[in-house]
């Protein structure tokens, strides 16, 4: 008689985190503190891309640096929440220096919290508890 080995009963994945950003602080911070809670973190530089990869990578949480050079961040953060497969993501947003008006672009946007980044890194575990809470 055959047996048949499932070699992945019993494995726990990590959840996957998608954080998006250009400068290194917090971003690379706030990466190294996420892997340290055992998240597999996934990063992207250009927050154009932040769609595709959110609906490639089916995160749990999204994690957005509201500053860029690129794109502006809170149309992204728009779009994420107006695509049915993604609208569900919390988004966390931060930045090193919240402008008054970001917190309020964002928020409108679907930004769950908005930040700033040493805030952030500080009460990481509890924000992202609170993110995950279902509304």
């Amino acid at each position: 008689m055959s047996q048949t080995h499932i070699s992945n009963i019993g494995t726990r994945t990590k959840p996957v985190v998608l954080v998006v950003f250009e400068r290194l602080v917090p971003g690379s911070q706030l990466v190294q503190r996420l892997e340290k809670l055992d998240f597999d973190v996934k990063t992207i530089r250009d927050a154009s891309e932040m769609l595709a990869a959110a609906k490639e990578l089916k995160p749990l949480l999204l994690m957005v640096d509201l500053y860029s050079s690129i794109v502006d961040i809170c149309s992204c953060i728009n779009q994420i929440k107006s695509d049915p497969a993604t609208k569900h993501l919390p988004i966390i947003a931060f930045s090193q220096d919240i402008k008054p008006d970001w917190e309020k672009e964002a928020t409108s946007a679907g930004a769950r919290f908005v930040l700033p980044g040493q805030a952030l890194l500080m009460h990481l575990e509890g924000i992202i508890d609170q993110a995950l809470e279902i509304e």
